[in-house]
């Protein structure tokens, strides 16, 4: 019997660490697996060449006239029109919002595939746990092999129990070497890191010191690049419009009968801020803006409801996890039960043996129950704003254990 019950705790006392995978720090997953920053560098050096500043002169014109094809009768005229000020503000302007457009969409582009990189990092760090407690069944399906082989005191043998428990072995042996494989493609494994990833526990004191921090700027910038673009226009319409020094020219001839005598003319052109057309561009524009404005306020609503909706969500799946977690606790206490029996027949024994199983497969869906509520912590970090690009690397710290500690600086 002293040897049955070693056969049935035999699992307690396996060194399962010779077959756990190991696991390693999101930035060390992102910098294995992006080159993204490289890329965006790259699409970033396309905007040297289009360089803009507004000039001071807008218009430059020479020409040159004859009298009856006389070249002696030669005439020159200069003629330079020149920006205001507004207007030159106002072009600055409307280059400056298209860079910062372009920009912003690599970053969203950036923020995609950081989503994407966080969601595959999750999926990997919680498949290494589940493959690693995968492989502590694996020994005590082999324990309930080898009971059931034995003959009972009658002499028989469990011939379908047998089979049953070889065929659920040799599915599990299959799987996890599936599983070993795809996770050994996916990542070169560093040293194990049992603390590589922010606890459970953090996530409720992130949120209850984010949400009182307001959102990044850029969390709205996605929805003002129309709002500037029309507003910038109208004001460059208005400043043409009320452009008042149209342009200036120096004129030039000189006298065939004398070459000593010279003739030079300085005019200056002036206009009256006043043209329907103008009048009716401005008035576009104002309706537009005010069309954009109401689009914007919509907008900002709906990106409120989409973290309120992202937030319930968050606080859900943390419920789930908690009474998960509970079941869990209420259970170990089986567990101990189990050891203080003293099982007298081989049917005992591969009852204890499938329990113990029960119960890591019961840390499995606790493991997909916690998947689950990261998963939905990274929407939530998204919706407000937290995946895009910063000066300090904040997109990449969002797993990390030391998280608290950054925010409370």
């Amino acid at each position: 019997m002293n040897r049955l019950l070693t056969i049935v705790f035999s699992f307690i006392i396996i060194n399962v660490s010779q077959a756990q995978v190991d696991m390693v720090s999101f930035e060390e997953y992102y910098n294995s697996f992006s080159n993204e920053e490289e890329i965006s560098e790259d699409k970033r050096q396309a905007l040297y060449p289009l360089y803009f500043k507004s000039p001071l002169i807008d218009e430059a014109e020479f020409r040159t006239e004859t009298n009856e094809f006389d070249l002696a009768q030669q005439e020159y005229t200069l003629r330079l029109s020149p920006n205001s000020k507004k207007i030159r503000k106002y072009q600055n302007r409307i280059y400056d919002d298209l860079r910062n457009e372009y920009l912003f969409e690599l970053r969203q582009s950036q923020e995609d595939y950081l989503e994407d990189l966080y969601n595959s990092y999750l999926e990997y760090y919680f498949d290494v746990q589940e493959l690693n407690l995968r492989k502590q069944i694996l020994p005590i399906y082999e324990d309930i092999i080898t009971m059931l082989s034995k003959q009972n005191k009658d002499g028989e043998l469990s011939v379908s129990d047998l089979i049953n428990a070889s065929k659920e072995r040799d599915k599990l042996q299959i799987r996890i070497e599936r599983d070993q494989q795809r996770l050994n493609t996916q990542k070169d494994l560093a040293a194990n890191s049992q603390e590589s990833i922010i606890a459970v526990d953090e996530l409720e004191k992130i949120f209850a010191m984010i949400i009182g921090i307001n959102m990044p700027s850029q969390t709205y910038d996605e929805h003002k690049f129309e709002l500037n673009r029309i507003e910038n226009q109208y004001q460059l319409e208005k400043a043409e419009k009320d452009k008042l020094f149209d342009f200036a020219q120096i004129r030039y001839n000189s006298n065939p009968d004398d070459i000593w005598e010279e003739k030079i003319n300085l005019g200056f052109a002036f206009r009256f801020p006043h043209s329907s057309k103008s009048s009716l561009d401005l008035i576009e524009l104002q309706l537009e803006k005010m069309i954009e404005e109401e689009k914007f306020e919509r907008q900002k609503r709906e990106i409120e409801e989409n973290i309120e909706e992202n937030y319930t969500n968050f606080l859900e799946q943390f419920e789930n996890y908690n009474a998960a977690q509970k079941l869990i606790s209420t259970l170990k206490k089986y567990e101990e039960l189990t050891k203080s029996i003293q099982p007298s027949s081989k049917s005992e024994i591969v009852e204890i043996l499938e329990l113990n199983i029960e119960s890591i497969e019961e840390q499995i869906d606790l493991i997909n129950v916690k998947k689950d509520l990261y998963d939905s912590y990274i929407e939530l970090a998204k919706a407000m704003g937290y995946l895009q690009i910063t000066a300090d690397d904040f997109h990449l710290k969002l797993l990390s254990p030391q998280l608290v500690d950054l925010i409370s600086k």
